[in-house]
């Protein structure tokens, strides 16, 4: 799954990595995942994935996907 995430977490992404998900600093038409620290910043990513109608996930909220996926 192609996922942007708004912030360092080397554990996190080393994790998505390895479950062959693709990283990416920006939102993108395939973007399926935004991950934030949390969603209550409105910043330039979150307006653009709200926009686009990707889902937008809280840091603490990742362990919940991970283990769906």
């Amino acid at each position: 799954f192609p996922v942007t995430i708004r912030f360092r977490d080397t554990e996190l992404q080393t994790r998505l990595l390895a479950r062959g998900w693709k990283l990416d600093d920006r939102v993108k038409k395939t973007t399926k995942f935004l991950l934030v620290p949390d969603e209550a910043r409105e910043t330039t990513k979150v307006k653009a994935a709200r926009e686009a109608g990707i889902q937008i996930v809280a840091r603490s909220e990742a362990e919940t996907i991970l283990s769906n996926q």
